[in-house]
């Protein structure tokens, strides 16, 4: 099998404006929220998608009549495309945690959901390529560790995000109602009168 191609080469014309986005986001977050975050957003989590099913769709293959060299290559590719995808939709949304909007949450949301879905789709690929051995493996361990170590820090983040976010115990709780001033809590209060069919 050829040497694998570097991320350059592998990665699509498609990505040069989310990377981009992600850039000026990036460089943005401490000053002011760009007010078309929400689409960049939207546009760096729908490309994270869009690489995730293009390299679900080659993984399918392996073992198939398709399988092949060229298979293989268009694996490592797509592979590559997907992390770097996820790598610029990452750099954009853990910078924005301190701003909340209804937007922003579902975008997350979705992005971790993604990320979630391609590490299980890269040891998927990992379990068929030592079934169907052809050459060098295309998804290799440290790029799962990777994926699985990226997942793992949006989940913490966001979940410490929401949790400090949310109004403390006592601003949530109503207050309980005093008892009267001669009521011990030892004894039967012979205020309350309750009657037992």
């Amino acid at each position: 099998m050829q040497d694998k191609p570097s991320d350059s080469q592998t990665s699509p014309s498609s990505l040069a404006p989310a990377a981009e986005a992600a850039s000026v986001l990036t460089i943005a977050w401490d000053t002011k929220w760009p007010p078309n975050c929400d689409n960049i957003l939207s546009q760096l989590v729908h490309d994270s998608n869009v690489q995730l099913a293009q390299f679900r769709n080659v993984v399918q293959c392996i073992g198939t009549g398709q399988d092949g060299l060229q298979l293989r290559s268009d694996v490592d590719s797509f592979g590559r495309t997907c992390i770097r995808a996820c790598e610029a939709a990452k750099s954009c949304i853990l910078p924005q945690l301190r701003h909340e909007s209804v937007e922003f949450t579902r975008h997350a949301s979705q992005f971790i959901g993604c990320v979630n879905a391609c590490v299980v789709e890269m040891r998927r690929c990992a379990a068929l390529e030592r079934t169907f051995p052809n050459g060098e493996p295309c998804i290799t361990q440290q790029q799962i560790e990777h994926m699985e170590e990226m997942l793992e820090t949006l989940e913490n983040l966001i979940t410490v995000h929401y949790s400090t976010s949310e109004s403390s115990p006592a601003e949530r709780v109503t207050p309980r109602r005093r008892r009267a001033t001669n009521c011990r809590p030892a004894c039967v209060c012979s205020k309350l009168k309750t009657s037992y069919a």
